[in-house]
């Protein structure tokens, strides 16, 4: 869409006239546009809400979300959790490695070595 204020007004009434059951899926497409404007503090808010009562796939968009806004502490916090709940959950640990990455570009401290 090359509009999205329009699109994030048209989702927000979508919102609020939906049945409790459609809410959240149009909630997820309201995110998804506002991660992908930028609009990262907006979106942030609304995956940590999602990930307190979600399971780890909350958790793995949340965590993704905060590495696109380079929030990479909190990113590698939850990426953690992940890795802790599933070990054997390759993606999580790879995407853990990026975030360590972009903590130490230069490699003085090894944060990516263990991943």
């Amino acid at each position: 869409n090359k509009k999205p204020q329009e699109a994030l007004a048209a989702l927000n009434k979508a919102i609020e006239l939906a049945p409790a059951s459609k809410k959240p899926d149009f909630e997820a497409e309201k995110t998804k546009l506002q991660m992908m404007g930028g609009d990262y503090s907006s979106a942030l808010g609304a995956l940590k809400e999602k990930a307190k009562t979600g399971d780890l796939a909350d958790q793995y968009r949340l965590a993704a979300a905060l590495a696109s806004a380079k929030q990479y502490p909190q990113a590698d916090s939850v990426f953690n959790i992940i890795n802790t709940a599933k070990a054997d959950y390759a993606p999580a640990y790879i995407a853990r490695a990026k975030v360590n990455v972009a903590l130490d570009p230069d490699a003085d401290k090894g944060l990516a070595k263990p991943y």
